[in-house]
């Protein structure tokens, strides 16, 4: 390797390891120009790629690693599975990664569930099923093969089944690691709550919660200047709505409060493309610095307009175009003021439920750390109040420009609903859209069983069945 070569080998590492993202791709690219056959150069490109949301650049990159026979093969047709599957829309691609991945190394866990997963967003429960009896192959005491399963196991009709057979792991007394009896006991909740055996069901969710808080605890006050700082962060720049063909519609609210059906229903009634929780709107607040470094009204027109470019960009990678993709990215309530800077006129739809249903489904959710307030009634009963209090705010900001989409009222008789929010759209049905059709795509959410269900109303009053446990949180969020 020549002198030259080293040093920007040296100056690319150092800038990966400081975080420097756009130094260390330049100084990767003069390396391997010099080096292109080092695999673990393409590799670590790759990676900074990925994580500067750079993603066909990535995409390559990894490729080329493999072309030059990196080590740990299953670890880049990883990378690639998630980079083709959540960032380009391309899940044919990315299950054919992960296959190829279990192929290099069949006892390599984390491409087994990354399968399952996958195959669970498409809807295709027996390949899921399939995957996860793979991964127990591979250690048999994975939580989250033995969840997923016994979740597939219910969505499939056999609650009862899947309830026994998961009250019975946990009774052989297998060393789960803390995070992993979690998965199992979230997944026994469901089982339980689905068969009607409510109070066993709570206890299992609220075991698998509290082991969820000896990493991570919700903190109320930082919630409270998030908030805070949002509603200071000034008045939106309601500019001219530049004449680029970007039309995307929004849905935010809380999660678990019907955005995905919403979605659904969408793009049945009216043919709109569905984008799912794109990331865009998040990335694009931490790269602005909003709203604890920068106040959104000192944002210039030229950052708005190369944001706003930045956005259709990523829709036209994703869905092939930049026209009306719905992004249902939930907690994009947070950031309806930066939607609005960037699309004047964009329709912002609120999806809003009964707290008290809200707050259930949350305990049962099994989100990650970043949604802490999940593990905890009163961390979820203290966020909702912290996003009623914002929503108020947007309200007082927007008016009607914001349309509220009530969940009971949807799931109780969805056509009024449907036509006020065709006109809130300015859209007429398409052709066949009153005809509920299968869904025939990826659904990343926890919704991605129950929205290809036929409409009900179950959840609807869901809270009732565990009043006795909650009582006096429900009762304040009643109030």
């Amino acid at each position: 390797m020549s002198q030259t070569a080293l040093e920007w080998k040296h100056r690319a590492e150092g800038a990966l390891r400081a975080g420097r993202r756009d130094e260390a791709v330049v100084a990767y690219r003069e390396y391997l120009a010099l080096e292109p056959g080092d695999a673990d150069g393409w590799f670590n490109l790759g990676y900074v790629l990925r994580a500067a949301r750079r993603f066909e650049p990535a995409v390559e990159a990894y490729r080329t690693a493999l072309a030059n026979g990196v080590a740990r093969p299953e670890e880049v047709h990883l990378n690639l599975a998630v980079i083709l599957s959540e960032h380009c829309g391309r899940d044919a691609e990315a299950r054919t990664e992960l296959a190829a991945a279990t192929r290099a190394n069949p006892a390599f866990l984390p491409a087994w569930l990354n399968l399952g997963n996958l195959l669970e967003d498409l809807g295709d429960d027996a390949g899921a099923r399939e995957a996860y009896t793979a991964a127990l192959a591979v250690d048999p005491a994975c939580g989250r093969a033995h969840g997923r399963r016994g979740m597939v196991d219910l969505h499939r009709g056999d609650a009862e089944g899947a309830a026994a057979r998961l009250e019975a792991l946990l009774r052989e007394r297998v060393v789960f690691r803390a995070d992993d009896q979690a998965e199992v006991l979230f997944a026994l909740g469901h089982a339980l709550d689905a068969v009607g055996d409510f109070d066993r069901a709570f206890s299992a969710i609220d075991q698998a919660n509290r082991l969820r808080t000896h990493r991570v605890r919700y903190d109320p006050r930082a919630a409270e200047r998030l908030i805070d700082a949002t509603i200071a962060a000034g008045p939106a720049r309601l500019d001219p709505v530049p004449a680029d063909g970007l039309e995307p519609v929004f849905i935010c609210g809380l999660f678990r409060s019907g955005s995905t059906l919403a979605e659904v229903l969408l793009e049945r009634r009216f043919g709109l493309a569905a984008g799912g929780e794109l990331e865009a709107i998040p990335a694009i607040a931490v790269e602005l610095g909003l709203p604890l470094r920068q106040d959104l009204a000192l944002l210039d027109q030229p950052t708005l307009a190369a944001q706003r470019a930045a956005y259709g960009a990523e829709l036209a990678r994703l869905h092939g175009t930049a026209g009306r993709v719905i992004d249902k990215r939930c907690d994009n309530f947070l950031q309806i003021g930066l939607i609005r800077a960037l699309f004047p006129a964009a329709p912002i739809i609120h999806t809003r439920r009964d707290p008290r249903d809200t707050l259930v489904s949350l305990l049962f959710g099994n989100f990650d750390d970043s949604m802490a307030y999940t593990f905890s009634a009163d961390a979820a009963a203290h966020w909702i109040r912290q996003y009623q209090r914002l929503m108020a705010h947007w309200r007082g900001r927007f008016g009607e420009t914001i349309f509220d989409l009530d969940y009971e009222a949807l799931v109780s008789d969805a056509e009024p609903v449907m036509a006020a929010l065709g006109g809130y759209l300015g859209i007429n049905p398409v052709a066949g859209g009153q005809t509920p059709a299968p869904v025939d795509r990826a659904v990343r959410t926890l919704s991605s069983w129950q929205v290809r269900q036929p409409l009900h109303r179950r959840s609807a009053g869901r809270w009732q069945s565990y009043r006795k446990f909650l009582d006096p949180i429900l009762r304040s969020l009643e109030a």
